[in-house]
């Protein structure tokens, strides 16, 4: 599970900022907290970020996919490797040397522009905790470690780190530093050159999370990526589902050509014994939208796994977005600890029934056009008293009003503090 996400110079974000999903000091909603069983350390299991357009929501997602795509560099370009010999995987000599360009920094000024983007990031799996920093400049990586923590022992061990020069714990002694570009993240190298415990769970991890752009239009078969389970109860819940969120669909008859590629898909429904069929693609927007999502839904579910989904309310209504998140924060359906971490504008569900006050985030522009991200439980009112909103508040109200600064409407920033 996903504890804590910090990042800066990258794009809006030129500060610091960190995605918190440890629980905050409230009293609210503390039935649907993840426990780790090992160590009974308490995480939350959903995350909403609110904000305008242009605030900085979708950099959040953004910056954890480009993490991701670093440290999985050689699986997402299986090219990259030769054959194998001696147990090592050898690697093409233009694999490391593949470039880096610093794009993505902060804009707004000269300072920035040419400063390294870092990345810093903790998570839990299999019984350990893994802490993993990743700082990036022009000229290729600049700073890089990897700590584990074991939740039984509470013993810490320095898998790696680096800088001008590479220290290697103990775990990764026999690991050969000679053909390790300046370029190239050393998880990455590790993990898809050797054979190690701890470098092969972190990989695991990143390759088990998931990130989806929901923002973009779902026009045909092949964009809407359907995935149907083949077992029969797999089936069989995969249409109870969608049926208790109000979709009537029974099952699906499919046209495929000789590579058994889809051609045409068709909806079946039934009524008073009959069978309708109607061409998929004249589904709403939102039923698409919901049967693109609702399989990788249920197997981040079903091994307790996390997910990242940008602009998840978009062609989605607003009840359906509210059983998506309910299948999150239910711990008799979210029973192996799964996260989701969503972007969103919808007002339905930003209030006390559904969210904390620790899972409702904001990213608002500042004048400089630098973005801040920070949660409702850490945020001061704007009052002479300077308090946290109540959780018996109007949080949509006060949202609309710009009271929490991040004005969805006039994009404006009132003055606010951030509890440090």
């Amino acid at each position: 599970m996903l504890c804590q996400f910090t990042f800066w110079n990258y794009k809006p974000y030129r500060d610091e900022v960190t995605l918190d999903l440890c629980p905050a000091r409230i009293s609210e909603h503390e039935e649907r907290l993840i426990i780790e069983p090992i160590s009974g350390e308490k995480f939350l299991p959903l995350a909403v970020i609110y904000g305008p357009n242009s605030g900085g929501k979708s950099a959040v997602i953004d910056s954890y996919r480009f993490l991701r795509e670093k440290v999985l560099e050689f699986a997402l370009n299986p090219g990259l490797f030769s054959s194998q010999s001696n147990g090592e995987r050898k690697t093409t000599g233009s694999t490391l040397k593949s470039g880096y360009t610093n794009d993505s920094s902060f804009k707004f000024d000269n300072d920035s522009v040419d400063a390294p983007t870092g990345w810093k990031i903790s998570f839990i799996f299999v019984g350990y905790e893994y802490k993993y920093t990743l700082v990036m400049g022009a000229s290729g990586i600049d700073e890089e470690s990897l700590y584990v923590r074991d939740l039984e022992t509470g013993d810490i061990e320095a898998l790696f780190d680096r800088g001008e020069n590479i220290s290697l714990g103990d775990s990764l002694k026999d690991v050969n530093l000679g053909r390790v570009s300046s370029r190239l993240p050393l998880l990455s190298f590790i993990g898809y050159i050797y054979d190690y415990e701890h470098t092969n769970n972190v990989k695991s991890w990143f390759e088990n999370t998931q990130v989806f752009d929901c923002g973009s239009s779902i026009n045909t078969i092949a964009e809407s990526s359907i995935q149907i389970p083949k077992s029969i109860d797999k089936k069989n819940e995969f249409f109870n589902l969608l049926n208790s969120m109000g979709i009537d669909i029974s099952d699906f008859h499919v046209i495929e050509d000789s590579k058994g590629e889809i051609q045409q898909m068709f909806s079946l429904y039934r009524y008073n014994d009959n069978e309708i069929l109607i061409d998929f693609n004249l589904e709403s927007n939102g039923t698409r939208k919901v049967f693109s999502l609702l399989t990788p839904v249920m197997q981040t579910i079903q091994e307790g796994r996390t997910v990242f989904i940008d602009e998840l309310d978009a062609k989605l209504h607003p009840k359906l977005l509210e059983f998506i998140i309910s299948l999150f924060t239910n711990t008799e359906v979210n029973q192996n600890s799964a996260q989701l971490i969503i972007t969103s504008h919808d007002l339905h569900t930003l209030n006390s029934e559904f969210l904390r006050r620790d899972e409702i985030w904001f990213a608002a522009k500042r004048e400089d056009f630098s973005s801040n991200l920070y949660s409702l439980s850490d945020f001061k009112k704007i009052s002479s008293n300077g308090k946290q909103p109540r959780k018996d508040e109007n949080y949509a109200k006060q949202y609309i009003e710009g009271r929490y600064g991040a004005d969805p409407y006039f994009q404006k920033l009132k003055n606010w503090t951030v509890e440090k």
